[in-house]
């Protein structure tokens, strides 16, 4: 099998991330079935017996192996939160002592003795073989194939083995190019350099200075590798703020209302934390799937777009949060994501990237698992509950750190409201992702304080 070219990939092999998404359930899972289940998916995928390697003229390629499959790790905690922390810190030992199979799952139990127990169930990524969409479809293919093993259909079983045998990873090129008439995604030419001068043209400004430069990165790269990352983990109750959108303004995207809440958080750290005048144009860059659900279910890969965009965070939190559904509708009707990874493979592949800074704050991606919070029973003999996730990183070299000097911020909001956050780890000081914590706490706090009072929210700041 040919794996496509994608340079998003390669610079993912720089980087070198891993990411672990934990979804919590209660209730019984059965401990074998759920190896055999692992086992079943990850040796289906032909893209795990392949690894990437940097060749003597600097190319990275794809180079056919043959990994042993890793068994599921089982863990019993008396904490689980602390325990998916310990986790996630020693996540690159696991990785190595599995000869860096590029996904495993791990199940984080508690250790309580009742019928029913408290569970989370950790996937291991390494980001250079797939985005979190495509792990949020595996993930669903391993609890189809559980399910099958409980039902005893295998009939299921083998169909899903059928379907990750057939996934591919088509090049970048081939997903868009406007040189190109055969490509997965149609785009007239003209429309596509519309995009472009759009893009390149689209204000964006590190008002804040929050970027870590790079002369900052070469001082303390060394002092990284050497240390354990421990997760920056929060939790915000926000079921009041919430509630009450999605009551007055139910068109309003949810996501875009966490992004709105990370701008105003950003806003007030330039005000409060950093003393600054006429700062309140926020700039950050938001996470595109640029694939269909139906493309999803054929092609694994990285086929995310890094979206510009820049608000004011001196208004209402719903004015920010609908001018960014605003912009999120205008960049998908007119592909403005499909050119922005296009233009972004182009830029790594003439080597680009990392002359110069992106000046942005920040960058927020979200993750969550559709078909799970819709029906919580998928996983027979369990109640899902939430997802909440981890990344760290040990970059290849120099310019691997380099790609990571913003802070970026993961969340994920769980049924009940209850807003989870995390961070990449920072070359330096966590210092920077822990003030948007805190910061982003007291948003929330002073926003749900005036919900009683006033139809409208007031601006924060």
């Amino acid at each position: 099998m040919a794996i496509g070219k994608i340079y998003l990939e390669a610079m993912m092999h720089h980087c070198g991330i891993l990411f672990s998404k934990g979804y919590r359930f209660k209730g019984f899972i059965d401990k074998e079935k759920l190896q055999q289940s692992s086992i079943a998916i990850l040796g289906a995928i032909n893209k795990f017996q392949y690894k990437m390697i940097v060749a003597n003229n600097g190319e990275s390629l794809w180079q056919k192996t043959s990994i042993k499959i890793p068994p599921l790790v089982s863990m019993q905690c008396a904490d689980l939160e602390q325990g998916f922390v310990e986790f996630s810190a020693n996540i690159f030992n696991t990785y190595k002592e599995f000869d860096e199979f590029p996904m495993f799952f791990t199940l984080l139990e508690s250790d309580n003795n009742g019928d029913e127990k408290n569970y989370i169930l950790a996937q291991t990524v390494n980001h250079t073989y797939c985005d979190a969409r495509a792990a949020e479809l595996i993930i669903n293919w391993l609890i189809d194939y559980y399910n099958a093993l409980i039902e005893d259909n295998l009939q299921a079983q083998q169909k899903i083995v059928t379907k990750l045998n057939s996934l591919t990873t088509l090049s970048s090129k081939n997903v868009y190019s406007f040189a190109q008439a055969d490509c997965l995604i149609k785009m007239p030419w003209y429309k596509h350099m519309a995009n472009l001068f759009k893009i390149i043209t689209y204000k964006i400004k590190d008002t804040g200075n929050y970027s870590i430069t790079y002369e900052q990165i070469k001082q303390n790269l060394a002092e990284y590798q050497q240390k354990l990352r421990h997760p920056i983990m929060r939790y915000y109750d926000v079921n009041p703020l919430m509630s009450y959108y999605k009551k007055h303004y139910p068109q309003v995207n949810t996501n875009s209302l966490i992004s709105a809440l990370l701008v105003k958080t950003f806003y007030w750290l330039n005000v409060h934390k950093k003393q600054l005048a006429n700062a309140e144009m926020i700039s950050y860059r938001m996470l595109s799937d640029i694939l269909t659900p139906k493309m999803r279910n054929q092609y694994l890969g990285n086929y995310i777009a890094y979206v510009p965009v820049t608000m004011n965070a001196n208004q209402s939190l719903i004015d920010i949060a609908q001018n960014i559904d605003a912009w999120v509708k205008e960049f998908r009707e007119n592909k403005l994501d499909v050119s922005q990874y296009n233009f972004l493979e182009f830029a790594i592949a003439k080597k680009l990237v990392g002359k110069k800074d992106d000046p942005i704050s920040f960058t927020h991606t979200s993750f969550n698992n559709r078909r799970l919070f819709k029906k919580v029973n998928t996983l027979i003999g369990t109640t899902f509950i939430e997802v909440i996730a981890s990344i760290n990183s040990e970059p290849l070299d120099l310019m691997g750190a380099m790609m990571n000097n913003k802070i970026i911020a993961c969340t994920s909001l769980s049924n009940t409201n209850r807003l989870y956050l995390t961070f990449y780890p920072l070359i330096g000081s966590d210092q920077p992702s822990i003030d948007v914590a805190d910061a982003l706490g007291l948003i929330i706090e002073q926003l749900q304080q005036e919900l009683p009072d006033k139809e409208t929210i007031s601006s924060v700041a």
